[in-house]
């Protein structure tokens, strides 16, 4: 008899143990994808969980995300020369030539705005184990953003801090609610993304500025 559950996707299901909602707080720095940092702790132990941080690479913006204690877990990469704003997140735990691509987010149209992303991840916490591809949904409304399945099951809500002494500095705060049973560090992946979208914009915003000035 089939299950009535719905499906949760997951990619590293370690991160999906907790039975009730879960709750995270996220600072971001950096003004570029190269320095951008992002240190996500879970509020109920004000322990560490993830840090994202930017790095050179040739010819991409990349962001590595890794574990409390250090381990590299995710590697996010975006070429820059690419008109097709698409970012790639592939397992950190398999050497790099290795890796398969476990997410993509990608911008809808070139200057899209951070949350205007179409995300496809291939999961693997169903049919024992066994991948399978799944299609996310941002939704926004005023301060809350929503990260959904294709069939409307909340993940978790990503929440921006109305401090307006946060505002002024040069971190911004944010919470995540993280839905029971839901892989905390896919939805720690897609606001990777999001914030790596609202730098890349910025940029080639700022880029088409200079060049309509100079003509």
């Amino acid at each position: 008899m089939p299950s009535s559950l719905p499906y949760v996707p997951s990619i590293k299901p370690s991160y999906a143990q907790h039975r009730n909602r879960l709750e995270l707080e996220a600072k971001v720095k950096g003004m570029s994808c190269a320095n951008l940092d992002i240190v996500v702790k879970d509020v109920g132990t004000n322990s560490p969980l993830f840090q994202a941080k930017g790095k050179y690479v040739f010819f991409a913006n990349g962001v590595d995300v890794k574990a409390a204690h250090g381990a590299l877990l995710y590697r996010v990469r975006q070429r820059r020369l690419s008109r097709r704003k698409v970012y790639k997140v592939t397992d950190g735990e398999v050497p790099k030539d290795g890796a398969s691509v476990l997410m993509q987010a990608q911008a809808r149209r070139a200057l899209s705005d951070w949350t205007d992303l179409a995300i496809h991840c291939t999961s693997s916490s169903d049919n024992g184990g066994q991948p399978r591809p799944s299609m996310l949904k941002i939704r926004t409304s005023h301060d809350t953003i929503e990260v959904l399945t294709d069939n409307g099951l909340v993940l978790g809500q990503i929440i921006r801090s109305k401090s307006a002494l946060i505002r002024l500095s040069s971190a911004q705060s944010y919470r995540m609610l993280i839905s029971p049973g839901v892989d905390a560090s896919l939805v720690v992946l897609v606001f990777v993304c999001m914030h790596m979208q609202r730098l890349v914009r910025k940029s080639t915003m700022s880029t088409v500025a200079v060049t309509a000035a100079a003509a």
